[in-house]
């Protein structure tokens, strides 16, 4: 369940300076239950947990495969191991940290591949694991350093995307898909960082905050703490975060997060997210209707919606054309041989005339 809780900061010289978590309050909230997502648990309730075979690192996710990415130990090269919505360990692939202590630690996804980050840089995997390659090789620019908690979010470098990151206490930042620096915002609460998952909703962040508060906090896109956490399954274990369209453990949501519990030992955890898409293709989705042949032939063009994702078209309420989104969010639709004149096309909760 949501809570609040309150991180007090002051304004000093013209600069936004913050204070570290002093009497937090507290009080239950009501779950967001917004208008497009009822659920019938809260969010951030756990839904799903699985015991992995070994100490788990860092955490992702891509269709119904949830990552664990497991450090070295005797002598082993670091790996990652993947797991099945019943826990079942159906594969593992090495990593590309050569040198590094720890290996992977956060990872995230665009709905195609998987990255992966560590101190050494941002790797990318297909989802069996093929096909390695640095997506960014250096550590995290803006004094970060090791890439530690990572979040992509389409909309970052003109829809280009990009990569949200923060390493421990350090601030927050974001950078195009080569490692460029975009922005920088401050660590409001000085939390130490181990996770960040982008909510697609409402285009803010959640934020693995341990040891401070323990919890799972979420950050709009200044980086300011909008209030709402949730406990994570053990109060104070929060590990890596990432967020998962489709949702984890077989649960069919729109979208949830899944993250590890650093308890003794380790644990998979999934959160309640939200069950039915937001906005319903995304709140930045638009969509182009143009008329040809005096309205004969009708095309819609829908963009910037969520990658990988069933959409319907309608023509004038009735007609209908289902496609998948791509990996940059677009689809189409086509209809010839229609009555001369006006016609509407809608899509999601889009709708457009020509």
């Amino acid at each position: 369940m949501l809570t609040r809780k309150h991180c007090w900061y002051w304004y000093a010289a013209a600069v936004l300076v913050f204070s570290p978590i002093a009497g937090a309050q507290e009080h239950d909230v009501a779950s967001r239950d917004v208008a497009f997502a009822a659920t019938p648990a809260d969010f951030g309730d756990v839904i799903w947990t699985c015991d992995p075979e070994e100490p788990a690192v860092g955490v992702n996710a891509l269709g119904d495969t949830v990552y664990a990415t497991v450090r070295d130990i005797n002598g082993r090269t670091h790996r990652v191991d993947m797991y099945d919505p019943d826990c079942n360990l159906i594969g593992r692939f090495n990593q590309i940290s050569e040198g590094s202590p720890w290996g992977y630690r956060d990872g995230t996804s665009d709905g195609t591949y998987l990255y992966f980050g560590w101190e050494g840089g941002v790797a990318r995997h297909d989802a069996d694991g093929s096909n390695a390659i640095m997506q960014i090789t250096g550590p995290a620019p803006g004094g970060v350093g090791t890439w530690r908690g990572l979040a992509y979010d389409p909309d970052l470098d003109g829809g280009k995307g990009g990569f949200w990151s923060a390493n421990s206490a350090s601030n927050l930042i974001t950078t195009d898909m080569k490692g460029k620096l975009i922005g920088t915002c401050p660590n409001a609460c000085s939390w130490t960082i181990y996770g960040l998952a982008l909510d697609p909703c409402t285009g803010n962040l959640w934020v693995s905050t341990i040891p401070n508060l323990g919890q799972i906090c979420e950050v709009d896109r200044d980086c300011t703490p909008t209030g709402l956490c949730f406990e994570p399954r053990t109060p104070g274990a929060a590990g890596a975060l990432e967020g998962v369209l489709g949702g984890v453990g077989g649960s069919g949501d729109f979208w949830d997060m899944v993250g590890i519990d650093r308890g003794t030992p380790d644990e998979l955890v999934g959160y309640e997210g939200y069950v039915n898409p937001c906005d319903f293709c995304g709140k930045r989705a638009r969509l182009v209707a143009k008329c040809k042949r005096g309205g004969q032939t009708i095309k819609g063009k829908l963009k910037r919606a969520f990658a990988n994702f069933e959409v319907t078209f309608r023509l004038d309420g009735g007609q209908e054309q289902t496609q998948t989104t791509s990996s940059k969010g677009k689809a189409g639709a086509k209809w010839r041989q229609q009555a001369s004149g006006p016609h509407t096309v809608t899509v999601c909760h889009l709708e457009e005339g020509c």
